[in-house]
């Protein structure tokens, strides 16, 4: 504004007030948000910059709209205050006032503001109909993850009371027709019931708000849905003013009534927080580092008793390239098992000519798959082996504790995983991977009769059953005596009995109540997901047929929450977050689906302690990822016959 005018000090206010506005909006955006989940992966080991696509990013829908929105009435203002006749103009109207509230209710809403100015289907054939045309009811801000709904009216008094004077024009119109009979009578406007645009919004409101719950993910059923909550910001609306009229606070006990919450007149500068720029620290300068107990998952398991992680590793990467082509004795035996199933099929078809009984084209390019992943692997394991990064990562904690003073390392697993590592690896690992098998899951709680194996009943035998024939020396690292959690189902708060028992109650954050936020709601997201399984098998909605897999045995269960999650990680994932205890996993894929289901369950809470609520360096890392190590000693190209 270069010519400013020496009048109309209230819009010159009114500009200041907008450009403030329009400047906070830009610093008004969610913090950056980093689970506190610990990725060792080959590709973040190369490139620590990789690990920030942990990083969440959540930008507010409609607020860049609203910004634009502020940015045209600035425009106008700017436009009408540089005229040098705008002294002898009237006062321009704008759309401030409402743009002003809207802001305001962002600023003052309970967090998280899910989005701004997004309109809501009022009915089922709506909600269906994704043309964007479509009309709908439109809710100026939407906080509490979906659970409120917040709409501004900038009507006065003196609007609704022009409202009122047409409705007592119709009710006039109709008495003096009612005197004349009049032939050619028509239908009267006149209001049956008592009724206004306020109380049509108010209806619009509620009618949105049935239509589209907050849907919660799969949990107990009766708590799927969430009504949101209604507010409704009469911010120039005053039915002590005047001019006024007793039906004004008649249409607010009818919003009322409806179950809206009424907000009259405009926010005080005191309930409104000012905005600043954040100066909470960038998450990816936090140190995520693993408990002292461990808790392992079926995947770790597999990986640790891998020939991948054991055997000595190819010089060069023709060697690691020509490791894992599947040997002629297995493509033999495969000839023969198709051979096998082309004579079956001839026997019920005499039409199948397949005589040649060689190996199937999909036979050969799933082969070719599998050799090409355990290649990659043996690669990354050539990178850095996966014991190695495991031990570096947990050498590097207590690093100011004298050695004898150190809490020991511990290695936990749930007795379902335990049990689906055996039956795996007693089908389809090799030799040194089934021995190995037989010392990793050794039960030092248990008599020597009651081991898994007569052969490996005591803790050196299980150490030398795991150790023998690897690259690594016997017990660098501390998995041997592993321990087992003594039931299936994790504790769901801190008064389970479970949680008093000597080995565990002593484990930093041992009361679920306790945990970190991210901890809790893990543990919650996770007790939801298996509740639900729980309760649908107490209904009989079971598959009848399991599938089963390759080699013979039952595949695991798929949650209903996600077809990227099985019981047993969820289960694990369970028991880790209960105690408050790094889960080791190397799943990646059930990891992000387990963070999209936190997500989606607005556990609000998170991320608070990874957002600046948390003043120290160091986070306890909740999950941590690695590499996958497959069983392959049966696929090596030397691999003898057994």
């Amino acid at each position: 504004m270069a010519n400013v005018s020496s009048s109309h000090a209230e819009l010159r206010n009114l500009h200041t007030h907008l450009r403030s506005i329009h400047d906070s909006i830009s610093h008004f955006q969610p913090p950056v948000k980093r689970p506190p989940i610990l990725d060792s992966s080959f590709e973040v080991i190369q490139n620590p910059a990789e690990d920030t696509h942990w990083l969440q990013h959540d930008n507010i829908p409609g607020l860049k709209k609203l910004k634009e929105s502020i940015k045209v009435d600035l425009d106008a203002l700017d436009k009408f205050l540089d005229n040098p006749n705008s002294n002898s103009l009237p006062s321009l109207s704008t759309n401030a006032p409402y743009l002003i509230a809207v802001w305001n209710e962002v600023l003052c809403a309970r967090a998280p503001v899910i989005c701004v100015f997004k309109s809501f289907p009022v009915t089922a054939e709506d909600v269906g109909n994704n043309k964007p045309r479509t009309q709908g009811t439109k809710v100026d801000v939407v906080a509490d993850c979906g659970r409120q709904w917040i709409r501004i009216n900038t009507i006065k008094n003196s609007r609704i009371l022009a409202e009122f004077r047409e409705i007592d024009s119709y009710l006039t119109d109709e008495e003096s027709s009612s005197d004349e009979e009049e032939e050619d009578y028509r239908p009267s406007l006149a209001q049956k019931e008592f009724d206004n645009s306020v109380l049509r919004m108010g209806r619009s409101l509620v009618a949105a708000a049935k239509m589209n719950p907050v849907h919660l993910p799969v949990s107990h059923p009766s708590s799927e849905k969430t009504i949101p909550l209604i507010t409704l910001c009469l911010t120039r609306l005053n039915p002590n003013a005047e001019p006024t009229d007793p039906r004004i606070a008649q249409t607010i006990q009818g919003l009322m009534d409806m179950g809206i919450n009424v907000q009259l007149g405009e926010r005080s500068q005191d309930e409104i927080p000012e905005v600043q720029p954040s100066t909470i620290p960038h998450p990816s300068s936090l140190i995520i580092e693993p408990t002292t107990r461990i808790n392992l998952d079926l995947s770790v398991l597999i990986a640790l008793v891998s020939d991948l992680t054991h055997a000595p590793l190819p010089t060069t990467i023709d060697e690691a390239n020509s490791r894992f082509i599947p040997p002629e004795r297995y493509l033999e035996w495969k000839r023969k098992v198709n051979a096998t199933k082309a004579k079956a099929k001839k026997a019920l078809d005499p039409d199948f000519h397949d005589e040649n009984f060689e190996l199937s084209l999909p036979a050969q390019e799933d082969m070719a798959k599998t050799s090409r992943a355990l290649t990659n692997q043996v690669l990354q394991e050539m990178g850095k082996g996966l014991l190695h990064e495991i031990s570096d990562r947990l050498d590097m904690l207590q690093p100011n504790v004298p050695s004898d003073e150190k809490k020991p390392i511990e290695f936990w697993t749930t007795p379902e995983a335990r049990d689906r590592c055996l039956r795996i690896v007693s089908k389809v690992g090799g030799l040194k991977e089934k021995r190995r098998v037989q010392g990793l899951l050794f039960d030092s709680s248990v008599s020597s009769g009651e081991q898994l194996s007569q052969a490996v009943d005591t803790l050196d035998k299980a150490q030398e059953a795991y150790w023998t024939d690897s690259r690594y020396p016997q017990k660098f690292l501390p998995l041997i005596p592993l321990r087992f959690y003594p039931v299936s189902s994790a504790p769901t708060s801190s008064s389970h009995p479970l949680l008093a028992t000597t080995s565990i109650s002593d484990a930093p954050l041992s009361a679920v109540d306790g945990n970190p936020p991210f901890f809790r709601s893990l543990h919650t997201t996770c007790s939801d997901i298996l509740e639900y399984e729980k309760h649908n098998r107490s209904n009989g909605d079971e598959l009848d047929n399991v599938p089963i897999s390759i080699s013979g045995f039952a595949r695991a269960t798929i949650t209903k929450a996600s077809p990227r999650l099985t019981a047993h990680t969820v289960q694990s994932l369970a028991w880790g977050s209960a105690l408050g205890w790094t889960t080791l996993t190397a799943n990646r894929t059930s990891v992000k689906a387990i963070v999209k289901e936190i997500n989606a369950r607005a556990r609000v809470e998170m991320f608070e302690m990874f957002m600046g609520a948390s003043t120290t360096p160091n986070a306890a890392a909740a999950i941590w990822i690695i590499d996958p190590r497959s069983l392959a000693e049966g696929m090596r190209a030397d691999s003898v016959d057994e």
